[in-house]
């Protein structure tokens, strides 16, 4: 091989290398940063039967002000068969894989119907999400029900436990894809 040569390898070896460090010290970053989060809450041993049981695909979690960035910690990133149950006390998000996670009615901050998320989109309404407090956090994890008609049922059993959350809609008067806050409470 000739001196050139060499170089160049050298060259593509040493760039290999450090695209190699970046990307590993940018995801020991995020999981620096996502382990300051509080622990998930766990499942209370005490859990009666929910009210709605609905079997379906957890989606993913992220944060809810950075829609493209999910929150690594605790696998709730990734993909999982699983179920969404509505119980009065919160959510419990049964995943096939991992620990399921309870959510609290007192961290639940709203329950839609969107059309997507990272990792996932469907027909127009097709995914629930559930935006929530994680320690000081507000998150927002997807589940997409395994029959269309459980979509709207499980929105449906979330308004009507935990009245506190917020309910939006789309504009009616335009296509945009902007929501708007309604106050179903007055």
């Amino acid at each position: 091989m000739s001196p050139e040569e060499t170089q160049a390898v050298l060259i593509a070896l040493f760039c290999v290398t450090a695209v190699v460090l970046l990307i590993l010290l940018a995801f020991r970053r995020r999981m620096r940063q996502t382990s300051q989060l509080a622990d998930t809450n766990r499942v209370p041993a005490e859990m009666p039967i929910p009210f709605l049981g609905v079997e379906g695909e957890y989606i993913s979690t992220t944060y809810a002000d950075r829609p493209l960035e999910r929150v690594t910690e605790f696998g709730l990133g990734f993909k999982s068969l699983g179920a969404l149950d509505v119980h009065p006390q919160g959510l419990v998000l049964v995943r096939a894989h991992d620990s399921d996670i309870f959510i609290p009615s007192r961290d639940i901050v709203s329950v839609d119907r969107e059309s997507g998320m990272i990792g996932k989109f469907v027909e127009k309404k097709g995914l629930v999400t559930v935006t929530w407090l994680l320690g000081d956090h507000r998150v927002t994890s997807g589940f997409r029900a395994r029959y269309a008609a459980d979509t709207q049922r499980l929105v449906e059993a979330s308004r009507d436990f935990y009245p506190h959350i917020v309910h939006y809609r789309e504009p009616a008067s335009s296509g945009a894809a902007q929501r708007q806050e309604i106050d179903d409470h007055e």
